[in-house]
């Protein structure tokens, strides 16, 4: 309230006179966590998401803090041997970053780097650390001039080329099909290729987005392409994928509620879907149009939404259309080939030459990824979990 934000004004300025970083020195570290975090994370209700890491109430003010010191990198320098988040936090302040000498930013650079990318760290103090390197800008991801604006080159894997193993035996459907296409598991021969260490970013997006790219045609090389760029059926897959799966919700019933009992849907979703099912044909046209409208489209869906947007976080609510327009604008301004990988590729990439079921080995841990078995709730920024990495380092 009012009375609380005059409060920590106050308060804020007293710490710009006279630092105190102690008072933000909460814990951080997986093993100083009671309970251990899969532990907690077992205990949630379903639908309950990760509560956050513990803070000692401090934190807003001391970022506040930053914006009224008269030293901004002393101030910044001592939170960041404190709390490295809160430091993060700190220096990307509009009001603050500006202030900063670049020693200072590179300082806390790294150290919100190494914190995103500690696997002693506490999950939730990884994605806190990402989430204030993405604002920041993450030294991970190059800066260039190309031909046609600047981009960030993403840091590359290699994979050996050679014999790789690709499917499976057994059967699975998917959207209502049977699908046997890749069946028997069996070897292909993968030439030697490279990708990206991480899913592509909304920071690495941004650049496309700057560029122009929604409005450069050369980049929408397909009929397909071209019709999707000037509004042609851009809702018409999420239309059909809303009907196939309120099919499968009619014939099954309680498959809803065991989704939301299992926390694999959030509440918003699950009251949406609540609401379908007592909908007629006319009811759910109209509805479908109003909630996905489709139409021309120039930038990815849930851009705006703070839950997805983060520089670091993956890009989501994009189109195979617009996935292949970005590598097109990518290959054009790095001079060389650069495209979404065929399934071979995919399958070496992820699986390696053992053909490992998940991209870490055999079996299914919950703090290797981001899941509806984590409870995060949204995406992640890249390269949080470390345990999850293939042992190829993707």
């Amino acid at each position: 309230d009012v009375h609380q934000l005059v409060q920590e004004y106050f308060a804020g300025r007293e710490l710009a006179r006279v630092p105190d970083p102690q008072r933000v020195n909460a814990p951080w570290k997986s093993a100083d966590m009671i309970p251990p975090l899969e532990e907690l994370i077992e205990t949630l209700p379903p639908g309950e998401q990760l509560p956050p890491l513990e803070t000692t109430g401090w934190e807003e003010t001391a970022i506040l803090g930053a914006a009224m010191t008269a030293d901004p990198d002393a101030y910044v320098q001592d939170l960041l041997a404190t709390n490295v988040v809160v430091a993060g936090r700190a220096a990307g302040q509009v009001e603050v970053r500006g202030r900063l000498e670049e020693r200072t930013l590179s300082a806390v650079r790294q150290a919100l780097e190494e914190r995103s990318t500690d696997g002693e760290a506490d999950l939730r103090s990884r994605i806190e650390a990402g989430l204030a390197l993405g604002v920041l800008g993450d030294p991970r991801f190059e800066e260039r001039e190309g031909p046609h604006g600047r981009y960030l080159l993403p840091p590359l894997v290699a994979i050996p080329g050679g014999r790789y193993p690709m499917g499976e035996d057994e059967v699975f459907e998917y959207l209502g099909h049977r699908i046997e296409s890749h069946m028997p598991r069996h070897e292909v021969e993968v030439a030697a290729f490279r990708i990206g260490k991480y899913p592509v970013t909304n920071g690495e997006w941004r650049y496309f987005l700057k560029s122009g790219g929604y409005e450069e045609e050369r980049w929408w090389d397909t009929d397909g392409a071209r019709q999707w760029r000037s509004g042609e059926g851009t809702a018409a897959g999420t239309h059909a994928n809303v009907r196939y799966w309120l099919e499968k919700v009619r014939a099954d019933p309680g498959k809803l509620e065991e989704t939301w009992k299992t926390g694999q849907m959030p509440e918003e979703s699950y009251d949406r879907w609540k609401k379908r099912l007592g909908m007629g044909e006319g009811e759910l046209t109209a509805h479908l149009r109003e909630q996905y409208p489709g139409g021309k489209l120039r930038e990815p869906a849930f851009w705006h939404d703070e839950r997805f947007n983060n520089p670091l976080q993956p890009v989501v609510g994009v189109s195979w259309y617009e996935a292949r327009a970005y590598t097109g604008w990518l290959s054009a301004q790095l001079g060389e080939e650069v495209r979404l990988p065929m399934e071979p590729e995919w399958e070496a990439a992820a699986r390696g030459r053992e053909g490992r079921r998940y991209a870490w080995g055999e079996e299914f841990e919950v703090l290797r990824g981001t899941t509806a078995a984590t409870k995060v709730g949204r995406t992640t920024p890249v390269g949080v979990f470390v345990e999850g990495e293939t042992p190829e380092g993707v």
